[in-house]
């Protein structure tokens, strides 16, 4: 979701942005729209360049290489998830309060801790994406010969966070879930910024989630449409809402398993007959003499000379 930010009249005397090209600067400030709070975003330059360059003709990995190169924005991975991150972001951008928290995992340092849990400006450096200097450590020599003898303990690796699911998965299990006489719609072949934002509905729960959502939009009758208004969920309407739709799914709001049926079909009212033509079905139903057409309406006709 594209985010209000604010420009800086320094930003136009920066000489290192200055080195780059005018579409350089213009992609790196739609980058800020792109990034959330902390200043994360995901690390899709094509998307980016159809997101924030729709009208150019650029190549959108050439971009964002060229930032990274010159420091302005960081690269990193996270269990898999390949992210971007502005450093200067927070200094120059004042995020309002209510701005949701960041869904996307921080670097890490060499020691494990994020970059949250050390209040510093976080800097590139050559060593590695998103490291940072580590203190000076004492030599050898200078330590006691106790300590050198003692074996250092290697920390446990950090389990990976758990894995989601991209804006095509949805499509495909949104496909796979719909039954015969369902009235939800396919989910068809989207746009670059459709895609966009089905992975950032995507990223608002984890696999296992989404898979209960699915398992419970197949079997409820409200969201296929078999309800007494025949109303059915959308993709559109889901991608809109993504937290409503599956808080709620879960909550068992929108039926629960066993409850896909067809809808009970209402009996057709009686027919109501002419009075005076017991073949022929009243135009007034509800009067207290019921007529046909040729009789209700025999005074309006004209009448012969």
């Amino acid at each position: 979701m594209a985010r209000t930010r604010q420009l800086h009249p320094e930003f136009f005397k920066h000489e290192d942005l200055g080195a780059l090209s005018p579409l350089h600067r213009l992609l790196f400030q739609g980058m800020w729209c792109e990034a959330d709070r902390e200043g994360r975003l995901e690390d899709r330059p094509k998307r980016l360049r159809a997101t924030w360059l729709p009208y150019d003709d650029a190549d959108g990995d050439k971009l964002v290489d060229d930032l990274v190169a010159r420091k302005h924005v960081v690269r990193y991975e996270v269990g898999g998830l390949k992210l971007l991150l502005i450093p200067s972001f927070k200094r120059w951008q004042k995020v309002h309060p209510s701005e949701v928290e960041s869904k996307l995992p921080g670097p890490t340092t060499d020691s494990g801790r994020s970059e949250n849990s050390l209040h510093v400006d976080l800097k590139p450096t050559p060593g590695g994406v998103g490291n940072l200097p580590l203190p000076s450590l004492p030599s050898q020599s200078s330590l006691p010969t106790s300590d050198l003898q003692q074996p250092v303990a290697a920390s446990p690796p950090t389990p990976p966070p758990e894995s989601r699911l991209t804006g095509k998965d949805l499509r495909e299990r949104w496909n796979a879930s719909l039954v015969d006489g369902s009235k939800r719609p396919p989910w068809e072949e989207f746009s670059a910024a459709q895609e966009l934002q089905a992975d950032r509905a995507a990223l608002e729960f984890d696999r296992g989630k989404w898979d209960r959502f699915f398992a419970v939009l197949r079997v409820s009758a409200f969201l296929n449409g078999f309800g007494a208004k025949g109303w059915a969920l959308t993709p559109r309407k889901l991608l809109a809402e993504p937290r409503r739709w599956v808080e709620a799914a879960l909550n068992g709001e929108y039926s629960g398993p066993g409850d896909m049926r067809e809808p009970e079909q209402e009996p057709e009212p009686a027919a109501v007959m002419c009075r005076e033509h017991p073949d022929r079905r009243a135009v007034n139903p509800v009067a207290a003499v019921p007529q046909c057409g040729d009789c209700a309406f025999a005074d309006l006709r004209p009448r012969p000379a």
